[in-house]
């Protein structure tokens, strides 16, 4: 997946390292652990991400801002109040991709990164709605970020208490 924005977990050099010490006989049973984690982690940042779009709130942030100005009163037009989500194309491309290292969900959109970090200055858009709907052209100035994926503090949380777990029943280790 090549992401304009996402989240990704990876096992670390240290990591495979400490997989190539351990020896054979607990290698089987760490592959084991190491595919739940990354599933349950994959799966996890994927639900937290789409739940950010239906809450308006990153998942360990803060609450979106309302949207203001003409796009506000397009979005009141077309009965959509949810701030910054106009079509839920971008809702929609959320994707994760999981692999034997890594858990990876992000979205390949172009304007992911500025409407999860934010728009400094001016910009101008039309915008298109459902049913063929435009309108605009409208400028935005200083678009307030709208953090989708998952806070980084939350989910290395998150995912190191799963691992611990996860060793615990499937491993016998930990």
């Amino acid at each position: 997946m090549s992401d304009a924005t996402g989240i990704s977990l990876e096992l670390t050099p240290e990591s495979k390292q400490l997989l190539e010490n351990w020896g054979r006989e607990k290698l089987f049973t760490y592959g084991l652990v190491m595919k739940s984690w990354l599933d349950s982690m994959g799966a996890w940042m994927l639900r937290e991400t789409l739940r950010a779009f239906d809450e308006s709130q990153q998942t360990g942030g803060t609450r979106w801002r309302p949207n203001a100005g003409t796009y506000a009163m397009w979005k009141q037009y077309l009965g959509q109040n949810k701030p910054g989500i106009l079509t839920g194309a971008l809702r929609r491309s959320i994707s994760q991709q999981i692999d034997e290292a890594s858990a990876r969900v992000g979205s390949p959109l172009s304007y992911a990164t500025e409407f999860a970090h934010g728009i400094s200055g001016s910009r101008q858009f039309v915008a298109h709605g459902p049913g063929g709907h435009t309108g605009g052209p409208f400028r935005i100035s200083g678009s307030p970020p709208r953090p989708f994926l998952p806070n980084a503090d939350l989910t290395s949380r998150h995912g190191a208490t799963l691992f611990t777990q996860l060793l615990r029943t499937k491993g016998g280790v930990a």
